[in-house]
Parts: C-alpha cells; sequence; structure tokens
C-alpha cells in the first residue's frame, strides 16, 4: 500500500574515537530491548527491528582468508558489502550477474548467515530483497523482535563483529500491515514517525527523477530520495536532509543574510515536503545527521558520556553515572551531525548549517539576494502593458450585473449556505461557528453536485494527529511557489514568485465593471498579488507567452476527450517554454459550449505535466473559476495540483457590499481557513498538501483520471463521463438564460422528520407513525449511504438454515446492540442530558458522556451503562470521574468534525455548565484540535495504561473518524492497549466547531 506509515524507537551510538568495538553494537541492542515498549507485537511476534552499522571488517578479512581470497581487500576504499535476503538458491547467481553487469567483482558469497530456527511462523521473509549495498555500512534486519537479531543472524553474534557507529530501530507498524520491506533501518535512514506530505514529496522526486521504492512505506521513499539526491545528483549527506527538512520561514528571518539566501534558494528548490511528526537517524558514508521535525513531536535525545554520543528516543538506558553533561533533547527542527575525522566530531546545528551554506557556494548555485523573497506582495505598479485577457461582453446584451451574479451562483453550484457562510466571513473575518453534524444528502444522492462536494479530507488519525494551530501559530504557514524552480544541484537563474496565500486578486470579467488595478494595494497588503500582474510577469520571463485553458467544451465532445485536449495543450505550451498555465471558465458564454468542472481540468493539466519529468516544476498552474464556492473549494483545487486559486465570483460578493473591509476580511478568513485545514491533517505548511482527499460515489475511471481513491461508486452507477457531460450542457445552458436564477437549499431530512418523532415522544402518536415517516423520507430522499442498503433475504427456494436463528439481542454485556454516542452536558440541555442516562441504565444498554465532565449527583450513579470521555481539552477529567465508569473512551476525532476540537460558547456555560467541567461562567471553552500527551501510537498506549491503572475494571475504548484504511488503523489502536474502538460516522454530532469542518 502506497500510503503507509509507522511509529517506532530510535538508537544510535558512536565512538568519540570512532574505534570499532563490539561494545557499540551490545549497547544498541541493549538500548532497543530497553526500548521494547516502543515497538509493536503480534501474537508475541514482533513487527520488526534492524541495526545499520559499519562493515564489520574484522569479520569479513576472516571470512575472505577462510575462502582463500585476499584479506586486506577489506581495507580498499571500493570494498562493498551487499546483504540480500531471498527464498530461491537461484537468486544468488542472478544477483552476481547483475553486480557483474554493473562492473562489480564478487569476492565472496556467503550462504547460511542466519537462522531461522530464530524466527516466529510470520516472521519469515519471502521473495528476493536488497537489505543494504554499500562501502561503508551494512544493515541487519528481521520481521521481529530487537532480542531475535543475535541469534538470526550469525555475524551479530560473531565476537569478531566490531563498529565504531550503529543504529538501532524497533518498528511498531500502526498505520501501515507488518513486512519484511518495511523493517527498518533503510540503507541510510531510520525514523519514528510519519511523513504526512509524502505523496507530494513522491510527486517531486519524481518530477526530479529520483527512483522510489516499489510499493514503500513513506520512510522508505524517503530514504530512497536521499540516497538519490547524494548518488545522482551529487549531494552531501547535509545538503539533502536540509533540502528535505528545510527550517520555517519564521526561524529563517533570525538567520544571518548568507543563511537566508541559502535556504530561500532550498526551499524553493525542493521545500518542505517532508513534514510530520518524525525523529530520524541518517547516515551516509562518514556522516550521520540526527533531527526532529519542525514543531517536536518525535523525541529525540542527546546523552554524551566520555567515550560515546548516544541519541535516542529514550535516554533511559544509558546508566546515570557515565553521563558527562546534562542530557539535551533535539528542539523543534534542530539538526545536529557527526562526522568522522579522526573520531566522530559533533557538529551543531550552527555547524550543520554552515556546512550547508558551504556546500551550495561550492556547488555555484545562485544564491544572492534571494532573501527578498522572504517579504510577499506583488508589485506597486502594472507590469508593463498589461493588457485585459477577459473575454468582453458586446454592450447591447450586458444585463444587471447583480442578477448575472446570481445567475452565475445558481448554474456554478452554489447553495443558501455558501453565501451565508461568506457573508460571515466577509462581515468578521473569520469562519462561523456553530453546531455540526450534517443531514443533507451526500453529493452522490444529491440532484446536482460539483465534483468538489463529493470529496472529503482524508484527515490524520491517532500517530500522526492534527496539530493545534493557535498554539503552534508561528510554524504556519500559507507561502506557495508560482513558476520555474531552482534546480536542486546547480546553477539556475530562472525568477519565481512567492506567495503568502495562494488567493489572487482581480481576474475579474469585462463586464463587471471592475478594475483589478483597484486591489493592488489589498492585494500586497496581504502578501499575495494580481492576477494580471502574474500573467504580466510569466508573459515577459517565459519563451512563450502563458497558456491559458477554457474549462468549456464543444458541446459534441465527450469530457474525457477534452480534457485529454486541454492537459496535452498544457505541456505542449510549457514544453515550448511557457512558465504559466493559467485555467478559467470565461469561454463557457459562447454559444454551442459545455460546462467543465475546473476542478476537473486542474487535475487533467496536472497530470498532464508530472507525467513529464520537470515540465511540473518549470510553471505555475493557477486556476481563475467562478466556481470555486468555498473554502473547500478552495483546498480541493490546490489538493489537485493548482499553485494558487482566484475564486473572482467570490470576491465580487464580498466587494459588491461596499464594505472597504469586506475583500480583506474575506481574504483573511480564508486564509486562517486553509491553515485549520492543513491542521487537520497533521500539516503546518501549505506546499506540503497534495491529494489527501477520497471520493465517495465518483466513478472509478473518473477517480482514476483525478488521482483519487473513491469508495461506493462503479462505472455504471456514481459521477461518471455521462453525468459530468449533461450537467456541463445544463450549466452552460443556465449561464447563458435570460432569466432570473434561484438558488436551492439542500434538502435536510430532520426538519422533515423533527415533529413526527416529538409526537411519539409526547405519547400523541404511536411508534409506528414515525417509523413509518422515516422510511417513506428514506426510500424518497435518501441522504446516506445506509439509506441505500437492505437485508439479503433468502428466496423460498433456499433451504432452511442448519440451526434456527438466535433469538438473542444481547450485546456484550448490555440487553442489545444499541449505543448513544458521545454527548457532553453543554451541547444539550439538562433534560435531555440526565433523560437519556436514565433510559439507557433502565434500558440495560450504553451511552457514552461527551467530554463536559459530570453533574455531581450523576457520578457513579451508572457505571455499567454510562461511559465518560476524555478528550483534548480533559474539562471534568479526575480520578473520581474515571472511577465513576466502566467505560472510559479517549476521543481521538469525531466524524462530523474530524481533526477539529471543540468550541462551547460563552452563552452556553452557564453556573451548572461551568461547575461539571471545572470552569468559571461565562467563558468560552475551547478544546484544542489533538491530545496534547498523544503524539504517537506510544503516546496513546501510555494514556490507555493510565487510565487502567486508574481503574482496573475500565474497559477502554478509542474513537476515530473513519477514513480510508481505517481497519489497518484499528489493528494499531489494538496493539496500544485499547479495549474498544469507537468508528465515528460524518453526520451525527452536536458538538461546535467551524463550519467548514
Amino acid at each position: 500500500m502506497a500510503s503507509e506509515h509507522d511509529a517506532c524507537a530510535l538508537v544510535a551510538i558512536a565512538r568519540k574515537d570512532a574505534r570499532p568495538t563490539r561494545a557499540v553494537l551490545e549497547l544498541v541492542l541493549h538500548g532497543m530491548a530497553s526500548l521494547a515498549h516502543r515497538s509493536g507485537v503480534v501474537d508475541g511476534e514482533g513487527d520488526g527491528a534492524g541495526v545499520l552499522t559499519d562493515i564489520p571488517r574484522a569479520l569479513w578479512a576472516h571470512e575472505l582468508d577462510l575462502a582463500g581470497r585476499d584479506e586486506t581487500a577489506v581495507e580498499l576504499e571500493r570494498f562493498a558489502v551487499g546483504h540480500f535476503f531471498h527464498a530461491d538458491p537461484a537468486d544468488v547467481a542472478t544477483i552476481v550477474a547483475i553486480l557483474a553487469g554493473r562492473g562489480i567483482e564478487t569476492l565472496l558469497v556467503r550462504a547460511e548467515t542466519t537462522d531461522e530456527a530464530a524466527l516466529g511462523p510470520r516472521e519469515r521473509t519471502t521473495g528476493a530483497t536488497v537489505v543494504s549495498l554499500s562501502r561503508h555500512t551494512a544493515v541487519y534486519k528481521l520481521r521481529g523482535s530487537g532480542h531475535q537479531l543475535a541469534s538470526y543472524f550469525a555475524d551479530l553474534g560473531d565476537p569478531r563483529f566490531a563498529t565504531s557507529a550503529a543504529f538501532g530501530h524497533n518498528r511498531y507498524a500502526t498505520n501501515t500491515t507488518t513486512s519484511f520491506t518495511r523493517v527498518q533501518p533503510f540503507p541510510v535512514f531510520a525514523h519514528n514517525g510519519e511523513i504526512n506530505t509524502i505523496s507530494r514529496l513522491r510527486e517531486e522526486a519524481r518530477a526530479l527523477g529520483l527512483p522510489l521504492s516499489r510499493d514503500g512505506s513513506d520512510s522508505q521513499d524517503v530514504d530512497a530520495a536521499i540516497r538519490a539526491l547524494v548518488i545522482r545528483h551529487g549531494l552531501t549527506a547535509v545538503e539533502s536532509i536540509e533540502l528535505l527538512f528545510p527550517p520555517i520561514v519564521n526561524e529563517m528571518k533570525r538567520m544571518t543574510a548568507e543563511l537566508q539566501d541559502a535556504y530561500v534558494q532550498g526551499r524553493a528548490a525542493i521545500g518542505p515536503l517532508a513534514q510530520g511528526p518524525a525523529g530520524i537517524l541518517v547516515r551516509v558514508g562518514d556522516t550521520c545527521v540526527f533531527g526532529v521535525d519542525a514543531l517536536g513531536l518525535r523525541p529525540l535525545w542527546h546523552v554524551e558520556t566520555e567515550e560515546e554520543h548516544v541519541f535516542a528516543s529514550e535516554r533511559g538506558f544509558v546508566p546515570l553515572e557515565s553521563y558527562i553533561t546534562d542530557p539535551v533533547p533535539l528542539g523543534p527542527g534542530e539538526r545536529v551531525a557527526l562526522r568522522r575525522d579522526r573520531g566522530w566530531r559533533l557538529l551543531d546545528q550552527g555547524a550543520v548549517r554552515e556546512r550547508f551554506l558551504a556546500a551550495r557556494r561550492l556547488r555555484g548555485v545562485s544564491l544572492s539576494g534571494l532573501r527578498s523573497h522572504l517579504t510577499c506582495g506583488g508589485p506597486a505598479e502594472p507590469i508593463g502593458a498589461a493588457k485585459r485577457w477577459e473575454i468582453g461582453t458586446p454592450p447591447d446584451e450586458m444585463d444587471d450585473v447583480s442578477v448575472r451574479r446570481e445567475r452565475q451562483f445558481a448554474a456554478l453550484g452554489f447553495e443558501p449556505d455558501d453565501l451565508k457562510m461568506a457573508a460571515f466571513m466577509i462581515e468578521t473575518g473569520n469562519e462561523p461557528i456553530g453546531s455540526l453534524g450534517y443531514d443533507g444528502p451526500l453529493a452522490a444522492l444529491a440532484p446536482r453536485a460539483n465534483l468538489a462536494d463529493h470529496l472529503h479530507e482524508t484527515v490524520a488519525v491517532v500517530t500522526n494527529p492534527a496539530i493545534d494551530r493557535e498554539r503552534e501559530i508561528e510554524h504556519f504557514s500559507t507561502r506557495v511557489l508560482l513558476g520555474p524552480r531552482p534546480a536542486p544541484h546547480a546553477h539556475d537563474s530562472r525568477r519565481w514568485i512567492e506567495l503568502a496565500t495562494p488567493l489572487l486578486l482581480g481576474g475579474h470579467p469585462a463586464w463587471t465593471g471592475l478594475r483589478s488595478d483597484d486591489f493592488r494595494t489589498l492585494a500586497r497588503q496581504k502578501g499575495t498579488w494580481l492576477l494580471d500582474d502574474v500573467v504580466a510577469r510569466f508573459a515577459a520571463d517565459g519563451k512563450i507567452a502563458p497558456v491559458f485553458l477554457e474549462a468549456d467544451r464543444d458541446w459534441e465532445e465527450h469530457p474525457r476527450d477534452a480534457l485529454a485536449r486541454l492537459g496535452a495543450a498544457a505541456a505542449r505550451g510549457v514544453r515550448a517554454g511557457a512558465q504559466l498555465v493559467v485555467i478559467r471558465d470565461h469561454g463557457v458564454m459562447g454559444e454551442g459550449r459545455a460546462w467543465l468542472d475546473p476542478h476537473l481540468v486542474i487535475a487533467a493539466a496536472h497530470r498532464a505535466l508530472v507525467a513529464q519529468p520537470s515540465l511540473r516544476r518549470d510553471c505555475a498552474l493557477v486556476v481563475s473559476a467562478g466556481s470555486i464556492r468555498n473554502l473547500h473549494d478552495v483546498m480541493v483545487a490546490l489538493a489537485l495540483g493548482a499553485d494558487a486559486v482566484n475564486p473572482y465570483l467570490l470576491l465580487e460578493y464580498a466587494i459588491a457590499t461596499a464594505d472597504p473591509d469586506a475583500l480583506g476580511n474575506l481574504i483573511e478568513a480564508l486564509r486562517k481557513g486553509i491553515e485549520k485545514v492543513m491542521s487537520t491533517l497533521g500539516i503546518h505548511e501549505l506546499r506540503g498538501y497534495g491529494r489527501q482527499l477520497s471520493a465517495v460515489g465518483v466513478a472509478p475511471e473518473v477517480a482514476r483520471f483525478a488521482g483519487l481513491e473513491t469508495f461506493c461508486a462503479t462505472d455504471e452507477v456514481g459521477l461518471g463521463w455521462e453525468r459530468i457531460a449533461e450537467e456541463g450542457f445544463a450549466r452552460a445552458s443556465m449561464l447563458r438564460e435570460r432569466r432570473d436564477a434561484r438558488l436551492e437549499p439542500a434538502f435536510r431530512i430532520w426538519p422533515r422528520a423533527w415533529k413526527s418523532a416529538l409526537a411519539v415522544a409526547n405519547g400523541e402518536a404511536p411508534y409506528a407513525t414515525y417509523a413509518e415517516k422515516l422510511r417513506e423520507l428514506e426510500t424518497l430522499h435518501p441522504v446516506s449511504l445506509r439509506h441505500l442498503l437492505d437485508f439479503v433475504r433468502p428466496g423460498a427456494a433456499s433451504p432452511p438454515p442448519a440451526e434456527p436463528p438466535s433469538t438473542a439481542t444481547s450485546a456484550g454485556e448490555h440487553a442489545g446492540p444499541f449505543y448513544i454516542s458521545s454527548m457532553s452536558f453543554g451541547s444539550q440541555g439538562e433534560t435531555a442530558y440526565r433523560a437519556y442516562a436514565e433510559a439507557m441504565a433502565r434500558l440495560d444498554l450504553l451511552c457514552i458522556n461527551g467530554e463536559g465532565g459530570e453533574l455531581p449527583d450523576l457520578i457513579g450513579r451508572y457505571p455499567r451503562n454510562r461511559g465518560q470521555q476524555i478528550a483534548s481539552g480533559r474539562f471534568g477529567v479526575s480520578a473520581l470521574l474515571a472511577n465513576s465508569s466502566n467505560y472510559l473512551e479517549i476521543k481521538i476525532g469525531q466524524g462530523a468534525k474530524p481533526g477539529e476540537g471543540g468550541h462551547l460558547p460563552a452563552r452556553k456555560v452557564s453556573k451548572k455548565v461551568a461547575l461539571a467541567r471545572n470552569a468559571q461562567p461565562g467563558i468560552d471553552l475551547i478544546s484544542p484540535s489533538n491530545n496534547h500527551d498523544i503524539y504517537s501510537i506510544e503516546d496513546l498506549a501510555q494514556v490507555v495504561h493510565e487510565l487502567k491503572t486508574v481503574n482496573p475494571r475500565a474497559r477502554v475504548s478509542v474513537k476515530v473518524p473513519v477514513v480510508p484504511d481505517i481497519g489497518v488503523i484499528a489493528v494499531g489502536i489494538a496493539k496500544a492497549g485499547a479495549d474498544i474502538v469507537t468508528l465515528s460516522g460524518y453526520d451525527g454530532g452536536t458538538g461546535a466547531a467551524r463550519q467548514h469542518a
């Protein structure tokens, strides 16, 4: 699976004198054993363990001597050792032949160097695998536990084995399956954590021509990228790591001018595409690099003894008496190195950065003055003789601008809620806050929907947690690059533009009467550009003019053919020297044209450009479209490949209010929203944001074209090409019609059902009345997948069951399989809050209290039937609360607002609510987006352990939103000690958060 991630334990030890000894290996193995709690185990078998060491030259000299070969060969610079796992003996000859074909002489092949008896039945590997092949290092790893390494590998048990430095790694497979190929260390890299932006990094690596692993995990592909940068492009280890894991912009602003220039160029050459919680160990030849992620979410300690430097996830395995200084945790984004130069010498972060600068200068990379990019904002005056590129409308065909705008809203898929949300942002500069839970139809069940409506974020879960934007605001950046990207390994003088936000102003059609130049000052204030200026800049810089792609087609042209035509035009133009591709939707007003969803055109252009190495790095891809209705549409455009977005119709809606602050407020609200969306995905810099989306109801063929994963659809049923064609023609016709249009609100099911439910609750009608009403609504207006599902009943010809069906309705220790999900006091009134707790006790069913503490008289009243929730705000949580129930739920996320925390407005915080939550009345109560003590699977295991220590009889549940591969994630949660995994769907939820969530 290409989306797999790991969380693990790290140990690295290097002797200061660089003298190879066996003691280094033994200390690393001891450290791995001490950190065994940071490894995963299933049925007594570990997820994986390994060590990376020097080539054991004394051992190899002995083996060469026994084989009658020259033992002094081990001292030659070109002497290398390869470790290969294979199942077929014939593979050996194949491996030797491949090496010979590369001009490599094989001196000795050693077999029978492992003991299969040391492994469990599932720990044996199959297939041929290259573990390591190097002139400096060797990797020994297995699918099992660290204590098995020395008994499985004959080398590691040999007293002649000696190394001056070694890495150790215990694997904890959480968002991935357990397999040998994913066991670390890899040839140069080991890490504890997850690379949340791996899709963008992979895309960039392919554009640079860097070979990646086949179906590898995130860490495998980072390893492959490092090796390729060093081997193919000749970069140093320090350069490679600083390019892949660059410092944040706010830190760069505190550097010297020369370092600023170097890192601006480095971020443009590759950039922050390896984001996520991770501690890293890297060894390339005689250089080792150690670091932690930009937010410091994974621990890595440096311990110095008289003889060694030790880097590890935890420091306790090193005896206290051997410390010569206090242990130091590496800070957020910090990287230090060891360089073998008559001993392993420590380079602190300042020395590492100076080496990076020196290497870039030596390479001849253009650096002078690049720090000017740290300040964003377009030109104060128009560039050259900039001309309008919009399609004008003859005066005799013009109608009232506001009427035409309403017609555009209706034709392009706006709903009243979109305008209501936009109006709030225009007025306040913030997104609206409200109770969540969606009872409208999924896009595939709606009468009309845009592509973006079918797409949902694949949010961070458990081991790659959401980030608390408010606490980590310094790290967040919506900065993007437009134009050609400099080469990472050579001089490249082409210019690029940096924007502080991916939102471009201007771009208004001529018939609106709006002058883009009127918004120039605001664009500069917001750190962005006018679209007209972007076009003019790249028209001057490119060999040919920018490429314009109209998001429309001839009404007889198949949408798939039109998209292929547009993608080919983009690639052809960039290959000829264009540095900008603009997707716009003005041409659809022409007769005989049919609308194409601009999001599909973005996907088509991006797909065509990335299919040819380097083309995507040679240009900017910008979209100017009226159908970008809200924050979600902006994020989908960026995810599908756009570098910047010009939502001109949404901007016009703000401008039409005549409020001088309206447009600025809208831009600010969207910018904040972009940061919040990134935070839910465990990302802090927008440039790492990629296709972290999944579709529901998009036909597989369309999803493949857009590079998306889809669920619950076939090519015959779902958003397929035929429906896209029909929609495109209908929308284009609506845009050209000379009549008023009306926005249609989405169908909502509960406003039509609540009166029937209330009648039953009041005893005014039997339950059958409500059941019939609900069945009618779900049949005529299905809004969710469950309304389309039914039981398959055996026909009359079916054989009778071997045993009569059981009539038992019990579930676990309760009377039935019914469960009321967590709702807190404060999100609902006291009457309902007390009523459902009492009802579930009388029915002997289970309900869960939400994150709101408990009223004093209810604590401990229903231990069997009322669970208690522990969530990110920890409101009301205490040992007393934890002991009041047999069920404790850790909330990682909620399906109705995944990756979000909670927000109880001050007006709802009454004296009783404040009493339950241990808070003050009349104050907003905010739960952060993540638990600040759970940043890894190891942290989750610790919290589970603590809860069971406080309340030994408690069964602990972990609540997570449903995302792709949730089954594998649930296995990781179970390994952490959870008794129950609660899967949360999208349409529940009473808690408040950003409406976009």
